[in-house]
């Protein structure tokens, strides 16, 4: 039965939220890096992201409350545990991040404390406001995008296309695209999961590899998107776009930021601690990672997440599935 009421958010709002989320950080980092690579690993991303959710869709529990019910209560609280602090460490590594958002200027740590502060607010007014709210935001993040890669496509020189790195550093990539992931802990017991829709998984495969193909082909981007803007013309005469790329990055930043947050908060739910308070304080440490100034290397988040993130949710859904069937076969 599908929760009715205020707190139940449906399953396009959620893929809304999980595409403003990982579209900032993605193209930020997208920016720099050979299309056809981002093209392979954005396709192995939404494979992933698609198992998962059929695994999901099978098991009789939400992944938080699954982790407890197929782990055991003790094993399983530690695990939730790891996983909160890692989202805290995520959480902390974005903020960070989001002075990408204003390349020209130094803004750390002004702006990644500024957004870590509304994020806060924002999963204070509980999951589902936040949901909403952020969902509304993915319309205004896909306009701005759209109409920066409409003015761009004058100044693209296709023949740079052609000319890629065949060994880029995709290790950066890997880290913001566990950004989605942290989504498969936003359900509730009752609602209503659906399936990842097509639309969905093209816009998520195409957002990060048209913008690495649009800074390879545009002259002047140097692999950055916000170079890249600078370049185009609007209208045939110049015009700066670089405050319209820096609204839409740092919008998207922000859901980044939340996304992760309220996850947080789902786990301290789970652990037992109101969802709200957990969100707090995982800000609150994050804020406090940014004060510090230290950023850790990707080769240390990416595997780190790749566990928290999708080795061990594919595990716990698929061992609760199995369970969910013997005892139907009982």
């Amino acid at each position: 039965m599908i929760l009715l009421g205020k707190s139940a958010i449906l399953p396009r709002q959620r893929y809304a939220f999980l595409l403003a989320a990982m579209s900032a950080p993605a193209v930020s980092v997208a920016s720099g890096l050979s299309w056809p690579w981002v093209m392979a690993v954005m396709l192995l991303a939404a494979a992933l992201l698609t198992g998962l959710a059929v695994a999901q869709s099978r098991s009789p529990w939400v992944l938080p409350l699954a982790v407890k019910r197929v782990w055991g209560k003790r094993f399983g609280s530690a695990v939730l545990l790891l996983q909160l602090l890692f989202f805290t460490v995520l959480l902390w590594q974005l903020a960070l991040g989001a002075d990408a958002a204003f390349p020209d200027r130094d803004t750390v740590p002004f702006v990644p404390l500024t957004l870590l502060a509304v994020c806060a607010w924002a999963a204070w007014q509980g999951r589902a406001a936040c949901v909403r709210a952020v969902g509304v935001l993915f319309f205004f993040l896909a306009a701005l995008y759209l109409t920066v890669f409409l003015f761009a496509l004058p100044e693209m020189k296709p023949a740079r296309l052609l000319e890629w790195d065949m060994t880029p550093e995709l290790l950066p990539l890997g880290v913001v695209l566990l950004v989605p992931f942290c989504g498969l802990y936003l359900q509730q017991p009752g609602e209503e999961r659906g399936k990842f829709p097509v639309g969905w998984l093209t816009a998520f495969v195409l957002l990060p590899a048209a913008a690495a193909a649009v800074c390879t082909a545009v002259p002047g981007s140097d692999g950055r998107f916000y170079e890249m803007a600078k370049s185009v013309k609007v209208l045939s005469f110049a015009q700066r776009m670089e405050p319209l790329v820096s609204c839409a990055t740092a919008v998207g930043w922000f859901a980044a930021m939340s996304l992760v947050a309220v996850s947080a908060g789902e786990l301290a739910r789970a652990l037992g601690v109101p969802s709200r308070w957990g969100s707090l304080l995982a800000c609150l440490a994050a804020g406090g990672g940014v004060l510090w100034s230290a950023r850790i290397s990707a080769a240390l988040l990416l595997p780190a997440g790749t566990v928290f993130c999708v080795v061990l949710p594919l595990i716990t859904q698929g061992i609760a599935a199995r369970k969910k069937l013997k005892k139907r076969e009982k």
